[in-house]
């Protein structure tokens, strides 16, 4: 029965319980001509992509006003001088096959007069100073297209409209980069990263003013004279951890400035045949429907069960996990953060945890269980996580549940104790004997069937030697004769 229980929830968990998958890690950009915003770390080159830069000044309204400015922690290759703008650009320009992006919720500037495949296009156009202008540019063709001459600055942009931003995406995340927001000011998760959302609030022309948005386009407030355009910069948090012991914590723990929008991951392997116990000191994941924190059994999220996923009233400090293997995947994935302004730190989107390998002969924390009967199962959709994976705190008494395809009561949701182990050791010793008695069995099987087949054999050959007769013909009548 506990064999049946794991091979049920490796192969059922991962089809049902919702959560990405990532297929392959990628090492370079699709193929085609586009352009992004030039990060100050410069742009994000691989092995296999190579950028082209360049830049655009703007000169913006000429009043005491200044109303030119950045958001907090800027990471654009951008600056403000009098209330005038230049910024830089890192440009695609591959002419060969245009590869499509991953679908999603994000924008690109458009290159060599077409969009990738499956995006649609639209622009902007800032009404820049009107008076004397002195907008310039260096590179032309490595920039976005648009236009460039003249007292006002276009650029067209490429979009990918049809897809959700928390739908995560997989591209090169060695070295940091910007995709452009579509349609809100949510940045689209991207598989290892944490983004963040920034703006630049554009003073425009005061007067008679004819800034202009058109199609499809980066996300914006369309403030006339004002405008805010938005854009997320991105950084990869993919994490490997090889000693016996050790810890992690969600971004920034300390200072409460998580980044908004994140998909991290923290590989976890001891390097010996031991198990992994992890203990979260602190855990804190509000709001399930943005966010999670995952635990798989494993080195990846590819075909490794799903132990424990924790995000509302069942992530609470004091939470303890046990692997089967030597290796832990952990994936934590958030969104917007709606607790910027809360004072009250247990309300915040945080956790740490430590972990250190169980040797083969350190044993399973002895439990109490409950004794309740327990209904048969019939048509709930909740399974319990296996014996002794999972372990709650003194702080809460919360039921981890997760949801398969196997049928159940909502009667079978049953409420532990603060110290409760999923399972004991008698339950542990009886499953046991179970699985060997059922070993057994299938073992004696083919010896049993064997022995039927001689003893079948045996009968089949003394009847044919002994019964048969043969037919002859003695003085013209038919005799049977034994032979």
């Amino acid at each position: 029965m506990m064999l049946t229980t794991k091979i049920l929830l490796a192969v059922v968990i991962p089809c049902v319980v919702k959560f990405d998958v990532v297929i392959s890690l990628t090492d370079h950009w699709p193929s085609g001509s586009y352009t992004m915003p030039k990060p100050k770390s410069g742009c994000p080159h691989t092995d296999k992509t190579t950028w082209k830069e360049a830049w655009r000044f703007q000169d913006l309204e000429n009043d005491a006003k200044q109303g030119s400015k950045f958001s907090s922690n800027f990471h654009m290759d951008a600056k403000i001088v009098n209330n005038d703008l230049e910024r830089g650009f890192c440009t695609n320009n591959n002419q060969g096959v245009q590869e499509p992006w991953p679908v999603g919720s994000y924008c690109l500037y458009r290159n060599a007069n077409h969009c990738p495949p499956n995006m649609t296009q639209g622009f902007i156009e800032w009404y820049d100073e009107q008076e004397k202008n002195q907008n310039r540019f260096n590179n032309y063709l490595s920039l976005p297209d648009g236009i460039y001459f003249g007292p006002s600055t276009r650029l067209l942009y490429c979009c990918h409209t049809t897809g959700k931003w928390y739908k995560s995406i997989q591209l090169p995340t060695e070295n940091p980069f910007y995709l452009l927001p579509y349609g809100s000011g949510n940045c689209q998760r991207v598989v290892g990263t944490i983004s963040s959302l920034e703006y630049i609030v554009y003073d425009t022309e005061d007067e008679n003013n004819w800034d202009e948005f058109d199609g499809h386009h980066v996300f914006t407030d369309k403030v006339e004279s004002w405008p805010k355009v938005f854009y997320c910069y991105y950084e990869g948090c993919q994490y490997q951890l090889r000693n016996k012991r050790g810890s992690f914590s969600s971004p920034n723990l300390h200072n409460g400035s998580y980044p908004d929008f994140q998909h991290c991951s923290w590989s976890i392997n001891v390097n010996v045949p031991a198990r992994i116990l992890l203990k979260f000191q602190t855990l804190q994941v509000p709001n399930c429907k943005e966010n999670s924190l995952d635990i798989f059994d494993g080195d990846s999220s590819e075909g490794s069960t799903l132990l424990a996923r924790f995000c509302g009233k069942n992530a609470t400090s004091g939470a303890n996990v046990i692997s089967t293997t030597s290796n832990l995947y952990i994936v934590f994935k958030s969104g917007k953060r709606f607790d910027k302004d809360t004072k009250d730190w247990s309300k915040r989107l945080q956790f740490h945890a430590e972990y250190s390998s169980l040797e083969a002969a350190t044993p399973i924390f002895p439990t109490k269980i409950s004794t309740k009967k327990k209904t048969q199962p019939q048509e709930s959709s909740t399974l319990k996580v296996p014996w002794n994976i999972i372990n709650f705190g003194k702080e809460t008494s919360p039921t981890a549940t997760f949801t398969t395809t196997r049928k159940r009561t909502t009667t079978d949701v049953r409420k532990h104790s603060t110290d409760n182990i999923y399972g004991n050791e008698e339950t542990n010793s009886q499953i046991a004997n179970n699985e060997y008695s059922s070993i057994y069995f299938l073992t004696a099987l083919p010896i049993l069937g064997m022995m039927i087949l001689l003893v079948v054999i045996g009968t089949l050959f003394y009847w044919i030697r002994n019964k048969k007769m043969d037919v002859v013909e003695i003085n013209g009548k038919i005799e049977k004769t034994a032979v």
